[in-house]
């Protein structure tokens, strides 16, 4: 069980940094939307980093939303970055 558990530390630690290495760089691209496909895990990955991207500096408020293109369901997570004020 010992060992269980020490994998299972390990493992949720790297996927944390790894979160928070992703909203780094998004960050860093400027990115405003990310279409992701639906399936598989990539909706938890992005549901996870909403957190992640709220507490970031400076923080986003992210929403996941479920959209139709092309006849296929995808997911899109909108960053709702705040607009520069225009002096």
């Amino acid at each position: 069980m010992r060992d269980y558990y020490l994998n299972y530390v390990t493992n949720e630690s790297i996927y944390r940094s790894l979160l928070h290495s992703l909203a780094d760089r998004l960050h860093q691209l400027h990115y405003d939307d990310i279409l992701f496909p639906i399936g598989k895990k990539h909706g938890l990955v992005m549901s996870h980093l909403i957190p992640v991207l709220r507490d970031h500096k400076p923080g986003y408020d992210a929403t996941l939303t479920i959209q139709e293109r092309d006849g296929e369901r995808v997911g899109m997570l909108s960053m709702n970055r705040p607009k520069g004020v225009d002096i």
